[in-house]
């Protein structure tokens, strides 16, 4: 059995692997802007904004929110909106954390070339 850390890791360069170009110039804005864009403003509310965006913003949130599914904390947007405030910051945190790892994996992905 995985712990967290090493389930984060896995699914996080899964993803940077699988989206090259999410490690691109534009991509490098995204993977730095959605941790702080979670925490200043919340993980629905970053949620909406990445959907209304598209491209690798909705790309990026859409995985954040399948990690979230793997660890049945939530079955989705429309799911996590109907929980209660616990379940929503359970979902928050873990969001964070896990935007965390793909923000590093993917600078690493940059510097690698």
């Amino acid at each position: 059995m995985q712990n967290l850390e090493q389930l984060r890791a896995r699914n996080a360069l899964d993803f940077i692997h699988n989206n090259a170009a999410i490690t691109g110039p534009d991509g490098g804005n995204i993977l730095s802007k959605l941790p702080t864009m979670i925490v200043a403003d919340g993980l629905l509310a970053t949620a909406a904004f990445a959907k209304a965006k598209g491209g690798d913003f909705e790309k990026t949130i859409d995985n954040i929110f399948t990690h979230l599914k793997a660890l049945t904390i939530t079955d989705g947007i429309q799911d996590l909106a109907s929980k209660g405030a616990l379940e929503l910051q359970r979902a928050s945190s873990e969001a964070i954390a896990y935007a965390n790892y793909i923000k590093r994996f993917g600078k690493a992905k940059r510097k690698e070339g």
